[in-house]
């Protein structure tokens, strides 16, 4: 089985081909879907959950699984770091997601997540 890697480039270059208002309105519009057919009988959503530190500089990590009844599971993982754009030329939010089969533990893809973090944050 392969695993899927999309790359901050590869989501860049998806940006450019399909045009930010394009990826905002679709963004909009499948929330919007989302939120209306949410159905916890079918879709588990955990607490998210992290950690906090101030060594060896202020960061916080959160992880936020949700697992489709008889689909995949995703886990989103965030870090904020507020130093990260004068010290290390990041932005402060990153995000990476992963997606895993139920049916075998699989890891179907791995996503650098920071510019579809801040898509959805703006859409919603």
């Amino acid at each position: 089985m392969k695993t899927l890697l999309l790359t901050r480039d590869d989501i860049q270059e998806l940006a450019r081909k399909v045009g930010l208002p394009t990826l905002m309105d679709t963004m909009i519009a499948d929330l919007r879907s989302a939120f209306a057919a949410y159905d916890p009988a079918r879709s588990i959503v955990r607490q998210r959950e992290g950690f906090h530190y101030t060594t060896p500089t202020t960061g916080l990590h959160e992880w936020m699984p949700t697992m489709a009844v008889g689909g995949e599971i995703t886990i989103k993982l965030v870090g904020y770091h507020p130093e990260n754009p004068g010290t290390q030329g990041l932005p402060t939010i990153l995000s990476t997601l992963s997606a895993f089969d139920t049916a075998s533990g699989h890891l179907i893809a791995v996503m650098d997540g920071t510019f579809s973090t801040a898509l959805r944050t703006g859409a919603a």
